[in-house]
């Protein structure tokens, strides 16, 4: 499926290329939702320009996620994509920014709106329609989007912070739990950070005028703010952990305290039980008819005294 945004503020959705009887002046985006290789070769050789397909992102290195051709710009961005179980996972988004219009590639994004998202920011905010103004406002609406991640990690961070309190036992599932929240900021920083090298570099291009890059001077620092919030997830998930170790190592000490406290009162009895049970043939008790009854009572006896002195140190 192909998405098109239109000058009057609309979204036409079309199944291929052959539909695409739109007069150029009319377009502001082209979105690939849904589109195979052949259509993408199509649409490049339309509108004039080189298209590297989505399926070989992975082989992008870091360095090439911006290319600046003489009248284009391509972007390869990594998307946090929400899914439904409200985990973060990566997406990827090939930008092209040609001097009347934009063009996505969005496979793989299908849990949130880019078309949407950009419709929104373009007739919410500005009317200066074009291709640099439509994809920096595409890059300002994706701030807004990291931050509304941002705000639903921290209230996943605060929810957890409420259950681990209450929690007396810690279970491995927990852990698992703190782990993926974890990686979800990770994730989310990871995708910002790249965000913010792609707008420095927007920033040098001869090809941005300067009124847009006065516009990504205040978007970089939006980012700069959102990094701020991430960082103290990170510091607040940290904390937690810290609560969590301690929790189970509190059990931990309490379970060899218990441990201790059994070992010592068995220590006496088991003295006793030996003396007793050594081999000599001069031991009065062994003829008395009250010695088992006796060394029973010692051992019973030595039990409680044990206890006692414990208690009385305030050792249990």
């Amino acid at each position: 499926m192909i998405e098109v945004l239109l000058q009057n503020g609309t979204i036409k959705k079309i199944s291929s290329l052959d539909e695409l009887d739109i007069d150029r002046s009319e377009i502001l985006c082209v979105n690939l939702v849904e589109a195979n290789e052949q259509e993408m070769i199509r649409l490049s050789k339309e509108f004039k320009f080189t298209f590297q397909p989505l399926d070989k992102r992975n082989e992008i290195e870091i360095s090439s996620r911006y290319v600046e051709e003489d009248s284009h710009i391509f972007l390869n961005l990594t998307i946090p994509n929400l899914t439904e179980q409200e985990r973060i996972e990566e997406g990827f988004v090939h930008i092209v920014i040609l001097e009347d219009l934009v063009i996505l590639n969005s496979n793989g994004i299908s849990k949130i709106s880019l078309m949407q998202i950009l419709k929104n920011r373009i007739f919410d905010i500005d009317k200066n329609f074009s291709g640099q103004r439509i994809s920096l406002l595409f890059l300002s609406a994706l701030t807004d989007y990291y931050a509304d991640l941002i705000e639903l990690i921290s209230k996943k961070v605060k929810k957890y912070f409420k259950k681990v309190l209450n929690l007396k036992n810690i279970s491995l599932e927990e852990l698992d739990n703190l782990t993926k929240i974890k990686l979800d900021n990770i994730q989310l920083k990871e995708c910002l950070i790249e965000l913010q090298r792609i707008i420095l570099q927007l920033k040098r291009s001869p090809l941005i005028d300067e009124k847009n890059k006065k516009f990504l001077i205040y978007e970089n620092k939006d980012l700069a703010v959102i990094n701020g919030h991430i960082n103290y997830n990170f510091d607040r998930l940290n904390d937690l952990k810290e609560n969590i170790s301690s929790k189970i190592e509190l059990e931990q000490n309490q379970i060899i305290k218990i441990f201790t406290v059994v070992t010592v009162c068995i220590a006496p009895p088991t003295l006793i039980a030996g003396i007793y049970g050594m081999n000599f043939n001069i031991m009065p008790e062994l003829n008395w008819s009250f010695g088992y009854p006796l060394c029973i009572f010692l051992m019973i006896l030595s039990i409680i005294i044990t206890l006692a002195v414990l208690k009385l140190k305030k050792w249990i």
